[in-house]
């Protein structure tokens, strides 16, 4: 992980969040395995300029210039999950998918959504290959994978639509961060909505 562009990038992304938790600073040191000096860079980068500071990127070499076309595929993905009885959302604005930023998912929604007794934890979920990874750690959460080619059966995707038409519709701008730094309110603004979230996401059964 340690030696990949990406594992790089995972691992200041999951320092960052694990600050944003309220894990404290010392630890975070201890579990990233690098200096004091080389994490608060990190926040530095990450107060400065979103996730964008937190991607790695060869040193070497001349910059590429992004075309329009390119633009698209800067745009950090959003996973999340919901609870449509309760209005409750839990979601991350990602580098990329894979296996350990799915991790780090699982991480979060495990802190954000504690075991109870009588309770399970389900998280509905498509047949991606990172989903179903041995190597994933689930804590007390139990997945439940749809037949493929069956999105519209996972609530969150009627929350992903109604994102996309009540607040990100006729936003228009050329830099990815704008963008990024747009989804970022408005799921901020959407988790501070819950009888919305539990309009948009209920079910027929409900």
């Amino acid at each position: 992980m340690d030696s990949s562009p990406n594992g790089k990038s995972v691992r200041r992304l999951h320092a960052i969040h694990l600050l944003l938790i309220g894990v404290s600073f010392a630890h975070v040191v201890r579990n990233s395995r690098r200096s004091e000096r080389t994490v608060r860079l990190w926040v530095e980068r990450f107060n400065s300029m979103g996730i964008d500071g937190l991607v790695y990127r060869p040193r070497s070499g001349r910059p590429r210039k992004l075309g329009g076309e390119a633009v698209a595929s800067t745009i950090l993905p959003v996973v999340g999950a919901v609870n449509p009885s309760s209005g409750q959302l839990v979601s991350l604005i990602v580098p990329h998918c894979d296996t350990e930023v799915f991790q780090v998912f699982l991480d979060t929604m495990a802190t954000k959504v504690p075991e109870r007794e009588g309770k399970r934890v389900l998280l509905v979920l498509d047949n991606a290959s990172w989903h179903k990874t041995k190597r994933l750690t689930w804590h007390h959460i139990v997945p439940v994978f749809l037949p493929p080619y069956s999105p519209d059966l996972n609530p969150i995707e009627r929350l992903w639509q109604h994102l996309k038409s009540h607040y990100m519709a006729g936003y228009i701008t050329k830099r990815g961060e704008e963008l990024n730094d747009k989804l970022f309110e408005s799921l901020r603004a959407l988790l501070d909505r819950p009888e919305t979230i539990r309009s948009v996401c209920r079910t027929h059964s409900q």
